[in-house]
């Protein structure tokens, strides 16, 4: 067997002496100087035997490195160099989940020339196209879609890339995957729509324009609760006059009859609470279980405001539930 030249041999040769490095600490410089973009560098660990599908201890490679940070040209020196384009990560992430997130639409566009797998999913079955919906990059969700991306895949919890975009507020996202046939009505596993997304968060253009869109604006989830309940709960006064103007059900009840009154009375949103009695709320509904109304809910909260509005409404003081609310008294 060949030995390794000593030091004096080398500089006879002509020959730099150089010791031989772990590979550990190559395969660690080469994540690094992914990370940080470094090409030059990358270029010359590779050359001295870095391991350019070296994982750390989540599985990630230097690729996803690369592609987490948007450095294209790293990209194609370890696509070069032979790195796996579909190597997953713990979660199942792959290199074009990260660039999908992080919105960097030329690793994309790369990743996808080098055949990575566009409806790959992770652990949740998410795929690159819920990545770019959720976080709002408009021209990732594009391309994806160019390259044969499923509009509709589901999560593990039937969430869909609309769904995300709802919810997040990224209107230009939600019209461009509406254009692409995105079902607007699919509901995830607790049949929550991309409408009751965008009500509960507030995103009252995205509410506007699913609408347009032929949204069920009575879409109900597993505990029977309608968009404008969602808004309600929340506050969202806008969102909760554009439901109402829409022809919401002003009082769908859940399965134990939570109306949107009910879950605005309970939150003290008072502003909420005017706009469902102007808009003929039913003021005295009670749950079926405790048989508590909205005015309980209001006076265990100690929402004052809200309860001189149903009391002014005529909200009736006699409750079933045998704790006395207490703030009832001082209304009184």
């Amino acid at each position: 067997m060949a030995s390794q030249p000593d030091q004096d041999e080398a500089a006879r040769e002509g020959m730099p002496w150089r010791r031989a490095r772990p590979s550990e600490e190559l395969n660690a410089e080469l994540r690094a100087a992914a990370r940080a973009g470094l090409l030059d560098v990358m270029r010359s660990l590779l050359d001295q035997q870095a391991n350019v599908n070296a994982v750390d201890t989540n599985n990630t490679t230097v690729l996803h490195e690369a592609s987490m940070y948007g450095h294209h040209q790293c990209i194609e020196l370890l696509l070069d160099r032979h790195a796996n384009v579909n190597a997953v990560d713990t979660d199942n992430n792959a290199p074009l989940h990260w660039a999908s997130c992080n919105g960097h639409l030329q690793c994309i566009e790369l990743l996808l020339d080098r055949q990575a797998n566009v409806n790959a999913g992770t652990n949740e079955n998410r795929t690159p196209l819920h990545e770019a919906s959720m976080n709002g990059h408009l021209q990732c969700i594009e391309l994806l879609l160019d390259r044969q991306a499923n509009v509709n895949t589901v999560d593990t919890s039937n969430g869909t890339p609309l769904a995300a975009a709802s919810f997040n507020g990224h209107l230009t996202c939600v019209e461009l995957l509406l254009d692409r046939q995105a079902n607007v009505n699919t509901g995830t596993n607790h049949n929550t729509t991309p409408l009751h997304d965008a009500s509960i968060n507030g995103q009252l253009q995205c509410v506007e324009l699913l609408l347009d869109r032929q949204a069920n604006i009575n879409a109900v989830d597993t505990s029977n609760g309608t968009p404008l309940a969602a808004a309600s709960l929340c506050g969202h006064l806008t969102c909760v006059e554009l439901l109402l103007d829409r022809q919401a059900n002003v009082n769908a009840g859940t399965n134990d009859s939570f109306t949107p009154l009910f879950a605005a009375s309970y939150n003290g949103n008072h502003q909420c609470v005017e706009l469902l009695l102007d808009r003929h709320a039913d003021v005295n509904v009670a749950t079926i279980r405790r048989k508590n109304t909205s005015l309980h809910a209001a006076s265990c909260e100690g929402h004052q405001r809200c309860i001189e509005l149903l009391m002014d409404r005529g909200a009736s003081k006699s409750f079933i539930n045998v704790r006395q609310p207490p703030s009832l008294a001082s209304a009184t």
